[in-house]
């Protein structure tokens, strides 16, 4: 008689889980899923976004830029075949007279999912998210990426005085 009442207490809760996941739902077009980008494709993805992108050349290929708050944010597209590119990373970096402790840097990485930070062979603070779109990924999925990747550097330069 108690499993009874568990399985229907459980089917109940899942009938009300449904209903108000429907009841919510919004109609909407279908998801684009890219499986590669161009840069001007990203640029336009980015300022639907609300970001002001640039394009800059970098060494070893194509990449944009913009910023969050005072600090520059590049995305480097990687991974292109014909112009597409399947790859893309995001990475802020610091040039500091004094570096940060190796731990507290470990100690961000252990604390943070997303994003990752690390000390480049000069010693300075860099922050890196990378996103791979072999798999497929929606629009919504890119700019949520972002999104997620400015709240982090927004800490990490709070965490790290780095204004």
């Amino acid at each position: 008689m108690t499993q009874i009442r568990l399985l229907q207490n459980q089917t109940l809760s899942l009938l009300a889980l449904t209903l108000i996941s429907a009841a919510g739902a919004q109609p909407t077009r279908a998801a684009t899923v890219m499986t590669s980008v161009t840069p001007a494709e990203l640029m336009k993805t980015l300022a639907r976004a609300g970001l002001t992108v640039r394009s800059e050349a970098q060494d070893g290929g194509p990449s944009l830029a913009f910023r969050v708050g005072n600090t520059t944010a590049r995305v480097y597209l990687t991974d292109c075949a014909s112009g597409r590119c399947s790859t893309l990373t995001l990475s802020s970096g610091f040039d500091l007279d004094a570096s940060p402790p190796l731990e507290k840097i470990n100690a961000w990485n252990r604390g943070h999912s997303f994003a990752y930070a690390y000390l480049d062979e000069e010693r300075d603070p860099f922050l890196q998210s990378d996103l791979d779109l072999d798999g497929g990924v929606t629009t919504a999925a890119l700019e949520a990426w972002v999104k997620l990747y400015r709240q982090g550097l927004t800490e990490f330069v709070k965490t790290f005085n780095l204004r």
